[in-house]
């Protein structure tokens, strides 16, 4: 999706993953990314397909993802562990990783 931001430029919203888990992803419902110019802004998901193309299609030179590989008590990771950071770092030239988790 392509929406005008009122400043005269334009955001994009590439599609994401909350988690590789179809259970998961059907209780916590949908979830995106943004591009905005040369920055990629990740929601709370997890390195997919979707965001892979959204960086290939984009390819900005900024990146600010989630991570911390948080999770709840019986899942997988619903934000970005550190491969998947990594995933998105040998794309970007500057990935910038948020919202760590403490274990």
């Amino acid at each position: 999706m392509t929406r005008s931001t009122g400043t005269g430029s334009t955001s994009r919203e590439p599609g994401a993953r909350h988690s590789l888990e179809r259970a998961v992803e059907r209780a916590l419902g949908p979830v995106s990314g943004f591009v905005l110019g040369d920055l990629y802004i990740a929601s709370d998901s997890v390195w997919c397909e979707e965001v892979a193309t959204a960086l290939a299609r984009w390819r900005p030179r900024v990146a600010v993802v989630k991570a911390g590989a948080a999770s709840f008590v019986d899942s997988g990771p619903i934000s970005m562990t550190a491969a998947d950071v990594a995933e998105v770092a040998a794309r970007v030239p500057l990935t910038v990783a948020a919202h760590l988790e403490r274990r």
